[in-house]
């Protein structure tokens, strides 16, 4: 099995939803999930909280891989590589995809609900961010933390597969810094 959704070929539409959503990423993401609740608490939270975490963080990832799929599905019409992915082919419409993101939205806030009030207070910006990306990576700036690495500091950082031929100057001041706020800074385009 591919990591990749597209050419989903065998199962039925259930199977080709989950692919779509890419939902192994889900389990991968929960133990940080978790971690959080953990820390949020401090202490062990009840299986009812270990479950509703699990839910808000399906559904959030439910509604974020949807826009992220719909945003770029011209680019990956173009993309020899993504061309075959469900909302290229029609194998999953665009409403469909609507649906996924308005159902993923209203269970996540559901799930939030139900923590507690402050998770309900900030699954609002929690969720804007999240459906915000996918249009935010397309922003040179905002990008590079996603299709760059930093070289060192005062260097240069050098593009990822998709721009190789892009080199572009990323100065740090020639400070070191620990590997969160290097990861900030380059997240800002360098403006702190």
């Amino acid at each position: 099995m591919s990591w990749d959704p597209g050419g989903a070929k065998r199962g039925g539409k259930v199977y080709l939803i989950l692919r779509f959503l890419r939902i192994e990423q889900v389990l991968f993401s929960l133990p940080m999930a978790y971690m959080g609740a953990f820390l949020a608490i401090r202490g062990i939270p009840s299986l009812r909280v270990l479950l509703l975490t699990f839910s808000a963080l399906f559904f959030l990832r439910m509604a974020g891989m949807t826009m992220d799929n719909l945003a770029d599905r011209e680019i990956d019409a173009a993309n020899p590589r993504t061309r075959s992915r469900p909302l290229v082919t029609g194998a999953i419409t665009i409403r469909e995809a609507w649906t996924m993101i308005v159902v993923g939205m209203v269970g996540f806030f559901i799930s939030a609900y139900f923590v507690n009030v402050w998770a309900l207070l900030f699954s609002p910006l929690v969720g804007a961010i999240v459906l915000s990306y996918p249009f935010m990576k397309k922003v040179y700036i905002v990008r590079q933390l996603s299709s760059c690495h930093n070289t060192g500091p005062g260097g240069f950082q050098r593009c990822n597969s998709e721009r190789r031929s892009q080199v572009s100057f990323h100065r740090t001041g020639g400070v070191k810094r620990p590997l969160v706020v290097r990861g900030l800074h380059n997240t800002m385009g360098g403006w702190f």
